[in-house]
């Protein structure tokens, strides 16, 4: 059976591709066909020469200067309030601009004639197809690297990655190409017609945050891997974001290939895990919201997917309550260590509260208000713990449906021994 990898593009993003791609080798994961845009293609080129290595060092190194001359990182940070230094490099990359018609990416040349091998790709067997545009057409052109005359190679890896205005049309033999990303992102029906069987395809949130073909991403035979967290700007390199990026990559390839758990968060798979999803649910139906679970699968939907079993709907109730108490969610979690990190962050809150009345707190709202969440987890934690059953709180649960599973939660660990 012919298996595909279809990688992405996304610029900076890409570093996501090289976690993922990390945890499919160490699964001795293996491809015949390989398909990628932009920085897709150029991670599949070297992913298929047997460069996987060298490929990662880059990223563990790479920094904007890699990529452009005078480049500058598109984060928040980096743009808000111009500091001297960045204002000096704004005008160099726009002097760059005027004059290339996008930024110099002698770097990026040079990286790529350091670091690719044409001949390893070519000896390796693995067929690696490529997506690029012509301009001014935006006619997709598919581009099967293992027909190209080695010393062409770059280029056309240039070409796929050319994301005019930011980076300059790429001219070959008197034509323009654009980044293939402005048609065709994820090319899962590409590798469909080099003749993949099963393919295992990596998504980016970069431009457009949803690739083109999205139905191809359903698909029985296709395995998605996609972030299960916002990655930042397509053209940030800080080093930090970098490296995040690359560690959520191999958690959400290790969630898509059901070796653990979970949505937002990242879970092993132990024992444990369904008697804890067994009694949240006993909690639910004893204080009598079977006619609200519908409502609560709805707050607990994650990036388009509903909760519907007993264990998803522990674990998104257990998520969410992470994200609201700022719990890291870069690393795999025991349930138990998780829940107790948990229950430390609340009552660490706790401690900064005048009142545990909670609807003191929050004035009598009868709806959860954003502002209030950790001052309602951090109350649960409390009264749970004094031994109250928590029935005023139940009144929030009308407007705010997510508050059931949370005081089933704080009744479970106060079951479970956990709340101290």
């Amino acid at each position: 059976m012919e298996k595909g990898l279809v990688l992405c593009g996304g610029g900076s993003l890409g570093a996501y591709e090289a976690g993922a791609y990390q945890y499919l080798l160490e699964k001795n994961y293996s491809f015949s066909i390989m398909t990628g845009t932009s920085i897709g293609a150029l991670n599949a080129a070297m992913y298929a020469a047997n460069d996987f290595e060298e490929n990662l060092e880059i990223w563990k190194n790479i920094t904007i200067k890699s990529v452009l001359q005078n480049g500058v990182d598109l984060n928040p940070a980096s743009l808000k309030g111009f500091s001297r230094e960045t204002r000096k490099e704004l005008i160099n990359y726009a002097q760059d601009y005027l004059w290339y018609g996008g930024g110099d990416v002698t770097p990026l040349e040079e990286l790529i004639s350091t670091h690719f091998h044409p001949q390893k790709l070519k000896d390796s067997g693995v067929r690696v197809g490529i997506v690029t545009v012509r301009f001014p057409s935006f006619e997709e052109v598919d581009i099967l690297l293992n027909e190209v005359e080695n010393d062409m190679m770059k280029e056309y890896l240039i070409a796929s990655a050319a994301c005019y205005p930011v980076l300059p049309i790429k001219w070959i033999h008197g034509k323009a190409y654009l980044d293939g990303g402005y048609r065709n992102n994820l090319p899962i029906d590409y590798a469909l017609r080099l003749g993949a069987e099963e393919i295992v395809a990596i998504e980016l949130h970069g431009w457009p945050k949803t690739p083109q073909h999205p139905e191809l991403r359903d698909l029985p035979f296709v395995t998605l891997i996609t972030p299960s967290r916002k990655t930042g700007s397509f053209f940030d390199f800080t080093r930090n974001i970098v490296d995040e990026s690359i560690t959520l990559g191999y958690l959400d390839a290790k969630k898509a290939l059901k070796d653990s758990y979970g949505f937002s968060y990242t879970f092993k798979k132990t024992k444990n895990l369904d008697s804890f999803a067994r009694d949240l649910t006993k909690m639910l139906l004893y204080r009598g919201h079977i006619y609200d679970y519908h409502r609560l699968q709805e707050v607990l939907t994650y990036q388009g997917v509903t909760p519907f079993s007993e264990l998803d709907v522990f674990l998104r109730t257990a998520e969410m309550a992470g994200d609201w108490l700022n719990v890291p969610y870069l690393e795999e979690y025991d349930i138990r260590f998780y829940l107790k990190l948990c229950v430390k962050k609340m009552m660490e809150h706790a401690k900064t509260l005048k009142t545990y009345d909670f609807f003191k707190i929050s004035k009598n709202k009868m709806r959860l208000l954003p502002k209030y969440r950790l001052d309602f987890l951090s109350c649960l934690y409390h009264e749970a713990k004094e031994g109250s059953h928590l029935s005023t709180y139940e009144r929030l649960t009308a407007n705010s449906p997510e508050c059931a599973s949370f005081i089933a939660l704080a009744l479970l660990l106060k079951e479970r021994n956990l709340l101290s």
